[in-house]
């Protein structure tokens, strides 16, 4: 939670239920935040290098931000984009989201 304030998630969309859960809706709001919201930098670098995130279907934009994390940020995620959509492995996406989050954080920091 300090790291969501710290990166002024809203904290309206935070479902800390669903989020114990593993549920996917609850992580999505915080990796689309991360990786398009966050910085304006890093959305265009993402962009620039071929990783359209917005305005995708939640399978798409996922499969793109794994793409991208991998490809472009040096970052491979331990689930797979099938255990992501499935209820469960709360604890490792948990930890996928706080990675993602410190990754776009510190890639910001370079791009500008």
């Amino acid at each position: 939670r300090a790291l969501l304030r710290q990166v002024r998630f809203p904290a309206q969309q935070l479902d800390v239920a669903s989020l114990r859960l593993g549920r996917p809706t609850a992580l999505l709001p915080v990796l689309h935040y991360a990786l398009v919201d966050l910085s304006a930098a890093l959305s265009k670098f993402l962009s620039e290098h071929g990783h359209e995130l917005r305005a995708k279907t939640d399978l798409r934009f996922v499969e793109g931000a794994y793409r991208a994390l991998r490809e472009d940020l040096g970052y491979i995620p331990s689930l797979t984009v099938g255990q992501f959509f499935t209820n469960g492995f709360a604890e490792r996406k948990v930890l996928l989201c706080i990675d993602v989050v410190t990754l776009s954080m510190r890639m910001h920091e370079q791009l500008i």
